[in-house]
């Protein structure tokens, strides 16, 4: 059974153990035995393991600098900056073949880790991202050719969706999401080193992790960034009703 790591927690905004809890169950699904922890020191310590290296790893957590005022009430509890071995750990693992999977949240954590972006092809910017209240939204394919998306047709959803994100050139964008005229880019991937990254901004509630074409997409994306062929990534189907 590969063995996914899933680093969650943050402030109330989210309901983290929730969230973590509806994504193991998706993935074990498939196979993929979850192992939730909500430390980062204590996610580093399981991922530098030699013995005990896990397949995948998940990040869906929010933990970043909060140095804006509107943090004030948070910040003591949730702020987290991005430590030399937290930066060298996930880099590392993924450069060397680790897959990872980064959701929602993830794209705004590590703020004042600029290599953070890098790996994801995308990161949350104060200075122009944002998002509106979770409301309904039709999340789009693009016309790209993939494994992770394929027959997979536009469907509606009740999330936040992310606008204006820092977004890096090398990536393979897979699900969009038009806001003022602007396909908002909601699913991709790229790889780094021998590694391989999924990125899916959606996510705000279990019940749309649990809606069947973004489980359908969740599911998927593991198994892509596992490493797994196109076949048998193609070969996971929605789930019954």
């Amino acid at each position: 059974m590969p063995r996914n790591l899933l680093l969650t927690g943050g402030p109330p905004s989210h309901d983290f153990a929730g969230l973590a809890q509806t994504t193991a169950a998706a993935l074990e699904r498939d196979g993929i035995g979850t192992s939730i922890v909500d430390n980062v020191d204590a996610f580093v310590d399981l991922l530098s393991e030699r013995d005990h290296r896990p397949d995948l790893i998940t990040v869906f957590t929010l933990r970043f600098t909060m140095t804006h005022p509107r943090y004030d009430d948070v910040r003591e509890r949730w702020a987290e900056t991005a430590a030399a071995r937290t930066r060298d750990a996930i880099s590392s693992y993924v450069a060397s073949g680790g897959g990872l999977l980064a959701i929602h949240t993830a794209c705004v954590c590590f703020d004042d880790w600029a290599g953070w972006g890098d790996l994801l092809g995308a990161s949350w910017d104060w200075s122009q991202s944002s998002h509106g209240p979770v409301g309904d939204a039709v999340i789009d394919p693009t016309h790209q050719a993939h494994p992770i998306t394929d027959a997979v047709h536009s469907f509606a959803v009740t999330d936040e969706i992310y606008e204006s994100l820092a977004a890096r050139s090398d990536t393979e964008k897979l699900l969009t999401c038009e806001r003022s005229g602007t396909a908002q880019p909601i699913l991709w991937t790229r790889t780094h080193g021998d590694g391989r990254v999924v990125v899916d901004t959606l996510g705000h509630s279990p019940q749309s992790l649990t809606l069947a074409s973004h489980d359908l997409v969740l599911r998927r994306s593991a198994q892509w960034a596992l490493g797994a062929s196109d076949d048998a990534v193609r070969a996971i189907q929605p789930k019954e009703n």
